[in-house]
């Protein structure tokens, strides 16, 4: 048995699986995945390989009961329905996942250059020249803000306010990337000048048809009368753990 390790990993699904009701619940989940990558980078970890598939959260706060991973509408056992919440009523968690193609780097390192290895974003700039090796870290900056741009933006109206910093982020020179820090600090300066009207506004995907689109805005405006009464923030952070 000395020769036998346990590795024990949180249920998470793909951040998709559950659509975001307000813009406040969206920004939470960009503050989270902006953090969790600048916490990477401060230890000097790159992870090399973020997109969407690779991000994700724990769903148990947002179900009834833990849900089935092919259908999350069922229990975890397929025996009951499970009833959805949203995030801003039950605050959770996002994670980043797969670090097989991740580098750990010596505080001495200073700006490390790698071979490049190709993830799972294939849009990357630097993967059109791997004949030379490249900075991991703003790899990682330009797959953040190409993951909101598709993924979040290209989805969903009212995430216009980030443009300019998801810009930068992808900018074709990753000379011209901001780091994580910067990213950072310039993301909580576009959180705190947002009004909370508009956080508590509700997220439009462009996949909606009309009909359904009149349906969940009249549902919103009661559930949002709900949250102003009982005092629920509009951007849902979770408690923080003993950890932290």
């Amino acid at each position: 048995m000395k020769d036998i390790q346990f590795l024990v990993m949180p249920y998470l699904i793909c951040i998709t699986d559950v659509k975001f009701a307000t813009l406040g619940e969206t920004v939470e989940c960009v503050r989270q995945l902006f953090e969790g990558l600048h916490f990477m980078h401060s230890h000097h970890v790159a992870h090399c390989d973020v997109h969407m598939m690779n991000a994700m959260m724990d769903p148990v706060p947002l179900f009834s009961e833990r849900p089935h991973p092919i259908d999350l509408s069922r229990s975890y056992d397929f025996k009951r329905k499970t009833k959805q919440y949203t995030r801003t009523g039950h605050p959770t968690r996002y994670y980043y996942i797969d670090f097989g193609l991740s580098y750990r780097f010596s505080p001495q390192e200073g700006d490390p250059l790698v071979p490049v290895t190709l993830g799972g974003d294939k849009s990357v700039p630097e993967y059109n020249d791997p004949s030379t090796p490249k900075d991991p870290y703003k790899i990682d900056v330009y797959c953040l803000g190409n993951l909101i741009r598709e993924d979040m933006m290209g989805r969903a109206s009212g995430l216009d306010f980030l443009r300019p910093l998801v810009d930068d982020m992808v900018d074709p020179d990753p000379a011209r990337r901001p780091s994580m820090d910067e990213a950072c600090m310039r993301l909580e300066e576009l959180i705190t000048s947002l009004p909370q009207r508009k956080l508590r506004s509700r997220v439009v995907y462009r996949s909606e048809n009309p009909i359904a689109r009149l349906y969940r805005d009249c549902s919103h405006v009661f559930r949002t009368l709900f949250w102003i009464a009982t005092g629920t923030p509009a951007v849902p952070s979770p408690v923080p753990t003993n950890r932290e």
